[in-house]
């Protein structure tokens, strides 16, 4: 009893201690598979390029990622709209690093388009994450 106890309360320290980028990870999955049906529709059914396919559907997931991570991961409710900026900023950095590699990959040396946007998805995940933490929802602690 007292091992599964502890086992629990490491648990519970390490999702205390890495509750943000846990959150991030599951509200940036929400907003990535939103993301990939957008741009699957987009690609697929409609036959609209790769790169401005993956342009609208960043679009469409900043919204999806912002709100849920400002309301209930970091918690901020002030600026609300130049932390929407920051954030869409973030999220333009995205869209030219996931443009870039399906323009390179898909466009170029005719790989498909689908893997290639799937493939980008870690890449942007790091990159946004670290970006956001530090500059959209930054908060000042206060002392």
């Amino acid at each position: 009893m007292v091992d599964e106890v502890g086992n629990f309360l490491n648990k519970y320290h390490f999702f205390m201690k890495y509750k943000k980028i846990i959150l991030y990870f599951i509200f940036g999955s929400i907003a990535s598979l939103f993301d990939l049906g957008v741009f699957f529709v987009l690609f697929n059914f409609f036959g609209i390029s790769s790169v401005f396919s993956t342009i609208i559907s960043i679009s469409c997931a900043t919204v999806v990622g912002f709100i849920l991570n400002a309301i209930a991961n970091f918690q901020v409710k002030d600026k609300f709209f130049l932390r929407f900026f920051s954030y869409s900023v973030v999220s333009a950095v995205g869209a030219v690093i996931s443009s870039g590699m399906l323009y390179f990959f898909h466009e170029v040396k005719h790989l498909d388009g689908n893997i290639i946007k799937l493939i980008s998805l870690p890449v942007i995940f790091v990159v946004q994450y670290l970006l956001n933490s530090k500059i959209s929802f930054y908060k000042k602690e206060n002392k």
